[in-house]
Parts: structure tokens; C-alpha cells; sequence
């Protein structure tokens, strides 16, 4: 017994997905590896949907839909960990020296 033809995932249609996913992991690199230069006001280099923050990192961190970090390079590496929840209604940062 054979497949029919609409149980078949054609070899075009698995490469198109495939391009499609290997641009939109380009597009999220490229978007999020921005580095800017460490500073409060800017809240380090989480691009935060508030800022300034507007709750703890603790806080944040324990209702958290998003957690991510980011980096600076050296010399003055500093790497930040960043929290937004559900909703981007809360934003909160942390930074250190490494």
C-alpha cells in the first residue's frame, strides 16, 4: 500500500521551511546581538520594553515569562541578565563585571 500524495511532505516545501528557519535564526542573531555601551539609563544592554526598569531583578526574574543575557566585549566585559513578564509588564536588569 502506498501513501497517497496529500500524505506526502514534498522535498520543495521541506526546503523552503528550512531557508525560512535558517533566516529568521539570522534575523533573531543579528537583532540581539547588538551591544551598546553599558550605562543605567540605557538599562545595559537588555533593550528592555521599560525603561527604566520598573520592578526588581528578583522579582522579574520569579514571575518571568522572558529571561536573556547579554554581553558587552572586553575590555570592560560586562554581562547583563535581563527579565520581562508576560505581557512586557514588567522589566527589570542586572549587571556585573565579570
Amino acid at each position: 500500500m502506498t501513501d497517497s500524495p496529500s500524505n506526502q511532505v514534498r522535498p520543495g516545501r521541506r526546503r523552503f521551511l528550512a531557508r525560512l528557519g535558517a533566516v529568521g535564526l539570522g534575523v533573531s542573531a543579528a537583532t540581539f546581538a547588538r551591544l551598546a555601551p553599558a550605562s543605567a539609563s540605557s538599562c545595559g544592554c537588555c533593550d528592555l520594553a521599560h525603561c527604566p526598569q520598573n520592578t526588581s531583578y528578583s522579582y522579574c526574574s520569579q514571575h518571568a515569562a522572558y529571561i536573556w543575557r547579554c554581553v558587552y566585549p572586553p575590555p570592560n566585559r560586562v554581562e547583563c541578565l535581563c527579565c520581562e513578564t508576560s505581557g512586557n509588564a514588567l522589566s527589570a536588569y542586572t549587571c556585573y563585571h565579570d
